[in-house]
């Protein structure tokens, strides 16, 4: 691996330390050894320590207890490596505040030799806490949304207690729900995975995995388009085990694939079909997961929904425009 050594300085270390104390950020530098042995202005207005105080490994006392391990750990790390290094943790601030900051360094040479590392470290606590702020709100919402659905269900028992067959369909519906907003809350409501809504939503069907099979890329999807999916592939299991492919220990299996047409404008194809099952005949009536699946998904995704009822098996045909469903998911 090529070390990734920052240029020699031509300027003049006086020169150069007098520039670099007049920066805001605090910066430091250390030797071949690794000790640091100089901080600019900025460091030490933040620290409010002297040079002495912080020379050779003075500095890790004003690290948090808790992130000094780990820090120091990643140095060593890095050192051994000559490698560049970027951590964060916790600095303690003159008044005594522990602050979270980024520190970023680079080993550099001098006459074609190691000589060590200098680097910068930003404060960065107000982003931090935005963002822990913003985990609360979110971890609080879902935790509301659980316990909505969970009133809900409590709600259709009362209100269904006549219709057991009524009460069980919309409990798995509601169930299926509540799986894709388990895997959305995995991505902070950014979206999921088509494979992983379908996954998670299967789950409860797929412990024989020679009778569902999926198969197709990684398609991020919208949080809406997750989660009206996510009800479709719930309606179109539950029409398997009850009269499909899926209605016996070995009858039949299923097959779901999807693909993302190339073009100007790109579409999303999905397929749920159905092998080896009892003869298909088409209803002679639509139910509400013949009308979800052709009104509402298909009016949801912006696209099309095709039910196909040939003998040799049933199957489902989704076109939707990939802007319509695609979203950008976070990095891991």
């Amino acid at each position: 691996m090529a070390h990734e050594f920052a240029p020699v300085p031509a300027t003049p270390d006086r020169d150069l330390r007098d520039a670099l104390d007049a920066v805001q950020v605090p910066i430091w530098h250390s030797g071949a050894d690794l000790h640091r042995d100089w901080y600019n202005q900025s460091w030490l207005a933040f620290t409010g320590r002297s040079l002495e105080d912080q020379d050779d490994q003075g500095w890790m006392q004003d690290v948090h207890p808790d992130d000094s391990g780990p820090c120091r750990e990643a140095y060593d790390h890095a050192f051994d490596g000559r490698r560049s290094i970027a951590l964060e943790f916790r600095l303690r601030r003159h008044d005594g505040q522990y602050r979270w900051v980024r520190s970023e360094g680079r080993p550099f040479q001098r006459a074609g030799e190691f000589a060590g590392y200098i680097g910068s470290c930003t404060d960065i606590h107000a982003s931090r806490e935005s963002e822990r702020r913003h985990q609360a709100m979110v971890d609080e919402l879902n935790h509301r949304v659980r316990n909505m659905l969970s009133v809900v269900q409590a709600i259709a028992r009362q209100s269904l207690t006549g219709d057991p067959e009524a009460l069980l369909a919309f409990n798995g519906r509601l169930m299926a729900l509540a799986a894709a907003h388990d895997v959305l809350i995995a991505q902070a409501w950014a979206g999921a995975t088509l494979r992983d809504v379908l996954h998670r939503v299967l789950e409860p069907w797929s412990h024989d995995a020679a009778r569902v099979h999926l198969h197709g890329p990684s398609v991020p999807l919208r949080a809406q388009a997750a989660l009206t999916l996510a009800i479709a592939a719930h309606e179109l299991c539950t029409n398997a085990v009850r009269h499909g492919a899926l209605s016996g220990p070995e009858l039949g299996h299923v097959e779901i694939e999807w693909a993302v047409s190339e073009g100007s404008a790109p579409q999303l194809q999905l397929s749920w079909c159905e092998r080896g099952g009892p003869a298909v005949q088409a209803p002679s009536r639509r139910g509400f997961g013949s009308l979800m699946l052709e009104r509402v998904l298909a009016a949801e995704i912006g696209g099309t929904v095709a039910l196909e009822y040939a003998p040799d098996g049933f199957c489902c045909r989704v076109t939707a425009p990939l802007e319509e469903v695609l979203a950008e998911l976070p990095s891991p």
